[in-house]
């Protein structure tokens, strides 16, 4: 499993390394004025980029439909961890913007020499934290996207300290938002954003 997580964070990086791509080929259109009669030929093959990487899943597809997405939706859900909800947090609505200041907010408050991303909601922000990592520093974060029973984030942690070096790390939980809060076990898990019990 931990070579699952390391391959998914590859695949996070390359993803951003496409996106700044696409970014520089877009003014490159622009500057050169034939953005008009390429757009469409681009979008269709950024999106299949997309698709085929799979890291926004419904998300992405939502944005490129041209449906408005929010962060905050309400319905009958399954949550990652089993339970029945009536309202979820859809993080992949979050734009690249919300994810970069999410990463500078963390970086100006925790020095770390390491970062994995829970797969699949942590996997973008912890490519986004990983040029700031310090070495010789004992901190590791494990970031996530949303903390409902804190599985996720506990077996990810569980897998590093098997790790041959593992147990020489002290391990911070890094979380976007909090459903419900955080459990009196997991108190080394800090929540950015958290919601009433």
């Amino acid at each position: 499993m931990g070579r699952w997580m390391e391959a998914c964070n590859k695949m996070a990086i390359q993803r951003l390394a496409l996106e700044d791509a696409r970014r520089a080929l877009s003014i490159v259109l622009l500057s050169t004025g034939i953005e008009a009669e390429l757009k469409s030929r681009i979008r269709t093959s950024w999106l299949k980029v997309g698709d085929a990487l799979k890291l926004d899943g419904d998300g992405q597809q939502a944005r490129a439909n041209g449906e408005e997405m929010t962060i905050f939706q309400t319905g009958s859900f399954q949550l990652s961890g089993g339970q029945e909800a009536n309202w979820k947090i859809e993080c992949d609505s979050m734009s690249d913007g919300d994810w970069g200041t999410l990463a500078r907010l963390i970086v100006g408050r925790f020095a770390f020499s390491g970062v994995t991303g829970v797969p699949r909601g942590g996997l973008k922000l912890a490519a986004l934290l990983q040029p700031h990592v310090t070495a010789g520093c004992i901190n590791h974060l494990i970031v996530d996207d949303v903390y409902t029973t804190g599985g996720s984030i506990r077996r990810a942690r569980d897998e590093l300290i098997e790790q041959p070096d593992g147990g020489a790390r002290r391990y911070l939980g890094i979380v976007v938002f909090a459903r419900e809060g955080i459990n009196k076990a997991d108190a080394w898990v800090h929540p950015m954003f958290q919601f009433w019990r």
